[in-house]
């Protein structure tokens, strides 16, 4: 009986079904974000917060320093809360501070605390200062907490915006230098990227060629094996039995 033959499909090229391999589709990276806005707004909250803040402060400051006023005396070392404007190294507007009066001549002169944590040692206790004591030492309590929060916010504040305005130069600054770096390597990329494609090409072609060459339009179908008849193994030999005695 001569042997069946049956066509043989022509099979899809592996290059083919890889053909989206190469080359590579732009990846989408969706729309350039806006602006953020919500950030910017939030900034712009905490700035204006943070304002208010030691405006408030200060306000208060200025009520209770009225009160400090009241309760002394115009006498030398005379407490008073002051706002003379600063130049130092963190802040360049009118901080307030808290001082004594001391007359020199004809004039006075008022000088900040050394320490302004350590107002309560400056109070003085001689002659008419000696009835409201305890009443500048209840407002000098006040106006000790008052001056440390608003000498740490403000700190705080001007230290943010000193390092965004650092970051933000330096960031300015490399994004110049990228720049200039992802116009030098666009060429090149796509040089390389082209070099890989035509590689690709060229290997996907010789494979093309390859399988035409060994494809057969028909095949001999195997003939079908026979049944094999299971056989039982074999027994196990009997030992020779002698007579009986």
């Amino acid at each position: 009986m001569p042997p069946r033959l049956k066509p043989n499909p022509r099979p899809v090229p592996k290059h083919r079904r890889l053909q989206y391999i190469y080359p590579f589709p732009t990846s989408g990276m969706g729309p350039l974000p806006e602006i953020l806005l919500r950030q910017a707004g939030n900034a712009a909250t905490a700035a204006q917060s943070a304002i208010d803040s030691i405006y408030s402060l200060d306000r208060l400051l200025v009520h209770f320093g009225h009160l400090l006023d009241l309760l002394q005396p115009s006498a030398p070392g005379k407490l008073a809360v002051r706002f003379p404007r600063t130049q130092t190294r963190l802040d360049d507007e009118r901080a307030p501070v808290l001082g004594a009066w001391y007359p020199v001549g004809a004039r006075w002169f008022f000088r900040p605390l050394a320490d302004q944590n350590k107002v309560l040692r400056a109070r003085k206790k001689y002659g008419p200062f000696r009835g409201t004591y305890t009443e500048v030492g209840e407002v000098l309590v006040q106006i000790r907490e008052l001056l440390r929060r608003r000498r740490a916010l403000a700190r705080m504040s001007i230290a943010a915006q000193r390092a965004l305005q650092l970051n933000a130069a330096q960031a300015r600054a490399f994004a110049i230098k990228a720049e200039a770096d992802w116009k030098e390597m666009l060429p090149i990329v796509q040089e390389r990227r082209q070099e890989a494609i035509n590689l690709w090409l060229a290997v996907a072609e010789q494979k093309e060629l390859s399988e035409r060459l060994a494809y057969k339009p028909y095949y001999q179908e195997p003939e079908p094996a026979l049944p094999k008849t299971p056989i039982s193994p074999p027994g196990r030999p009997r030992k020779a039995q002698g007579p009986k005695p």
